[in-house]
């Protein structure tokens, strides 16, 4: 956080809590965004170990096998980037919840002081 003076703090801290706001739309649409991406991937990857198992693959091999199949590994591919986007999202919630504490604590000494 940058040095701010006593009169600026009320507007920096209304920004912040707007920006939480933000990230937590944010964060609400990578959600679900995430939970499709699972979805579907473990759907496709269910479809692909009952065909690998109906062509009759040894039991051993068919999750190496379904694994490496181009369209399972890039829903898997496209979940994980899901997991991080929304990973960064609530790590977004957290900085901006952290900075407006600090915000809140350095209004509350500036009111202790000037009492």
């Amino acid at each position: 956080m940058q040095q701010l003076d006593s009169w600026e703090l009320l507007p920096y801290l209304n920004r912040k809590r707007d920006d939480l706001n933000k990230a937590l739309t944010i964060a609400k649409e990578r959600g679900i965004e995430l939970a499709a991406a699972e979805r579907k991937y473990r759907v496709e990857k269910r479809k692909a170990i009952l065909q690998a198992k109906h062509n009759g693959e040894k039991v051993s091999l068919i999750m190496e096998l379904v694994n490496g199949d181009e369209v399972i590994s890039q829903l898997r591919y496209e979940r994980d980037v899901a997991k991080t986007l929304y990973a960064s999202a609530t790590e977004a919630i957290n900085i901006y919840k952290l900075d407006c504490r600090l915000v809140e604590a350095q209004i509350a000494r500036d009111w202790d002081k000037n009492a």
